[in-house]
């Protein structure tokens, strides 16, 4: 069995069409080594519907919606989830994080935008996005909505994507996005 050649590399049939990857090579990568559609598809430098097209082509069964789910089910568990943390999950220590928060009777409402807990959920957030830092000064409420949005400006932000100035006191923030 070997690796069939990269797409570009493959025999045009005329139609825009490239032959499928040979069936044996196919069905060992999706259904023996367990790699979905969009991985064989990146390694082959297609889409994932052309991925989809030669299983049907080639007479491979899919996968059914719920081998999907329990494969990711499996695959989020434990060190496979990015929340793992030191042998728990982030749930655990969430749980921690809102424990210490009511111990230390900070404020149920949101740092950012103020919004109290009896109208949105509030989540425990670190400050310095350590989850091994569990110190009082490192938590603080945020709204469902800003803990995404901050979670989003700091992804960009340690891509080099952004620059950020924020000012806490009249709680405004500037963001400059680069080329």
């Amino acid at each position: 069995m070997k690796a069939p050649k990269k797409l570009y590399e493959g025999r045009y049939t005329g139609s825009r069409q490239w032959d499928p990857p040979d069936k044996e090579w196919f069905y060992d990568q999706y259904w023996i080594q367990e790699k979905s559609t969009n991985q064989i598809a990146q390694e082959l430098n297609c889409r994932a519907g052309i991925v989809l097209r030669w299983l049907y082509a080639t007479g491979i069964s899919i996968r059914s919606p719920q081998e999907c789910s329990d494969r990711h089910s499996y695959r989020m568990s434990g060190k496979g989830n990015p929340a793992y943390v030191d042998g728990t999950d982030s749930g655990a220590s969430s749980k921690r994080c809102r424990g210490l928060l009511w111990a230390l009777d900070v404020s149920e409402v949101c740092a950012w935008c103020g919004v109290p807990a009896s109208v949105e959920r509030l989540e425990a957030h670190h400050k310095d996005h350590n989850r091994r830092n569990e110190k009082g000064t490192n938590l603080q409420w945020l709204c469902v909505t800003c803990h995404r949005f901050e979670s989003y400006l700091w992804r960009l932000l340690k891509q080099g994507k952004i620059d950020l100035e924020c000012d806490g006191e009249s709680r405004t923030m500037v963001i400059q996005f680069k080329k």
